[in-house]
């Protein structure tokens, strides 16, 4: 069962993939590329520095919310 963070990490993760990347891979790939602004994305939702522990700044610690933005 996860935990309401978990499930917040989840669908924001689902729903930028779903409307950013999705759309996007074959384009990408076919250029063997991936475009900076997406990345600036993903930075912006805070899937970037996950594992750094709350008294540095971030909000989460648990290592298992790092599965949840690749497994989607």
């Amino acid at each position: 069962m996860l935990t309401e963070d978990q499930r917040i990490i989840r669908d924001t993760v689902r729903s930028f993939s779903q409307k950013v990347l999705k759309p996007n891979s074959a384009l990408w790939a076919g250029k063997s590329e991936f475009p900076e602004e997406a990345l600036k994305k993903m930075a912006a939702l805070g899937l970037y520095g996950m594992t750094v522990p709350e008294k540095w700044g971030d909000r989460i610690q648990i290592q298992f919310h790092l599965c949840l933005p690749w497994k989607k």
